[in-house]
């Protein structure tokens, strides 16, 4: 069962107003600036969490830097605990014969000249056999007579290189990971 907003709508406007606008000043005080905490609700036996509803009110009324901080502090949990196989992703890309890069083949037919109803038709038939295991997708679109018509092999090829999605993979890194200036 729900809480009725309007219980608590006021009451968390003026907690707010009271630690958020000026700050806290216990808070401020008390906690170096930089501190992060941490919380575990550890229960012996099956609880039932009340308050939820308020919590997510509260989190709307802040500030959006507040909420973005405590979004990022979550981000960075999942991230630190990654683990990453590249061989597994490699594996997983090429599983089907290609199928990741359907709209950049898509896309380069409608440059060429075709549809976009034609080029999603022509694209389609051909990535829902490979789906299926019936074929590869890139041999399956080579072969077909209307991409032939519209695309070389080598622009065809082309459409199917990985480096495209990669290209600015260090660029976002070093914006991401660079050492503070």
């Amino acid at each position: 069962m729900a809480l009725d907003p309007a219980l608590y709508r006021d009451l968390v406007r003026r907690a707010l107003e009271e630690d958020v606008r000026d700050g806290d000043v216990t808070t401020e005080a008390c906690v170096p600036p930089d501190a992060r905490a941490t919380a575990h609700a550890i229960a012996r036996k099956n609880i039932i969490v009340c308050g939820c509803e308020v919590f997510e009110r509260v989190f709307h009324r802040l500030d959006a830097t507040v909420t973005l901080d405590f979004l990022l502090a979550r981000l960075t949990g999942l991230i630190d605990k990654l683990v990453v196989y590249p061989e597994n992703m490699a594996k997983n890309l090429n599983r089907l014969g290609g199928l990741v890069h359907s709209q950049r083949v898509l896309i380069a037919l409608t440059q060429k000249g075709l549809s976009r109803e034609e080029a999603y038709r022509v694209v389609q038939q051909h990535a829902m056999k490979a789906w299926r295991g019936e074929g590869d997708f890139q041999a399956m679109l080579a072969a077909d007579p209307t991409v032939r018509k519209h695309l070389s092999e080598a622009e065809l090829k082309a459409n199917f290189d990985l480096g495209h999605h990669l290209k600015h993979v260090d660029t976002i890194f070093n914006r991401v990971f660079a050492a503070d200036t």
